[in-house]
């Protein structure tokens, strides 16, 4: 890969998190996921429309987390991440810099795509601050 699209700056569109006016706090709803952050990962769940990433968005703010500060890697899931390889790359891309020895998926993975994945996600998580939320967006 060209090496100024690996270092492309955070303002890609897919790591960066809405940035919505207005939020009407929902106090319960940030406890709720404080509590559940607790013990280490947490699924929210809801219908299209019901506020899900504004609550997210929330709960960051409330507990000041901001991104850049490896606070929180945000990554907008769309179709196009069906190809894994692109799934992969922009994942990378999320870690500011921090990417330099991240293996990198290609052909000689098409049919181990498991270890790969494995082997990725040890190295990716090892390469985040203690306590910085991956969260993922729009998964449907």
């Amino acid at each position: 890969m060209d090496k100024s699209f690996r270092d492309a700056p955070r303002e890609i569109a897919k790591l960066s998190a809405p940035r919505p006016v207005g939020i009407v706090s929902r106090p319960r709803v940030v406890a709720l996921l404080s509590q559940a952050l607790d013990s280490g990962a947490c699924w929210l769940a809801a219908p299209g429309g019901y506020g899900k990433t504004t609550a997210v968005i929330d709960f960051l703010e409330q507990g000041g987390l901001k991104q850049g500060e490896s606070a929180y890697n945000w990554y907008r899931v769309d179709t196009e991440d069906q190809d894994v390889a692109r799934l992969f790359h922009y994942l990378t891309l999320s870690l500011d810099g921090r990417h330099a020895g991240m293996p990198v998926f290609g052909p000689e993975y098409a049919d181990n795509s498991d270890d790969f994945a494995r082997l990725f996600f040890r190295t990716y998580f090892s390469r985040l601050d203690p306590g910085t939320i991956l969260v993922l967006d729009d998964l449907h």
